[in-house]
């Protein structure tokens, strides 16, 4: 026990700020023992029961790959059960114009991006989203996922098949909102 606290307490300073999940590779009793005594909050559930010292470092991540799959699966399982909850209290947006405007004023939450998604054009200010035809145009998606960064939001890039709805982007804001005042 005293073990898997040092453990713990080595990795608070750099693992308690981040939101980077953490995976757990050992063997039981100990692998039991530090879960007992983790107060990171990004543990995941699930274990690599193995001794790390007796595989590479290839072999230990094509280990931990499909537990780090589950961990994102299931977070895309409660952004999606969280969205619909806020659908119903005008708290969500998959509007291109509507996304931009609300990243500018820093109203999203939380932010997830087709990764493979591009759309041309510029964002005013005001946070006015203008398209455009011209090949040479910057990318929006890049200029509201700044702007979204810049007020905190948490931002997921994911595959196409794992986006809510079906334009690209989808935006849970912090606060209930009306797109027909802006």
């Amino acid at each position: 026990t005293q073990y898997a606290k040092k453990v713990d307490d080595a990795l608070r300073p750099f693992l308690l700020a981040t939101h980077f999940p953490l995976i757990l590779v050992s063997t039981d009793p100990l692998a039991s023992i530090y879960r007992s005594v983790c107060s990171l909050p990004n543990l995941v559930d699930e274990t690599v029961f193995i001794s790390p010292d007796r595989v590479s470092l290839t072999e230990l991540s094509a280990m931990a790959r499909p537990v780090l799959d589950n961990y994102y699966a299931n977070q895309l399982t409660e952004i999606k059960a969280l969205f619909e909850e806020r659908t119903g209290q005008n708290r969500v947006t998959t509007d291109w114009a509507d996304t931009a405007w609300a990243a500018t004023h820093g109203m999203i939450g939380l932010l997830l991006v087709d990764f493979e998604q591009s759309v041309k054009g510029s964002i005013d200010e005001a946070g006015k989203l203008s398209l455009s035809e011209d090949p040479d145009a910057h990318d929006v998606l890049d200029e509201i996922v700044r702007r979204a960064l810049e007020s905190g939001a948490k931002i997921l890039a994911v595959r196409a098949n794992d986006m809510v709805g079906d334009t690209g982007i989808a935006a849970i804001l912090r606060y209930t909102v009306s797109f027909e005042q802006q």
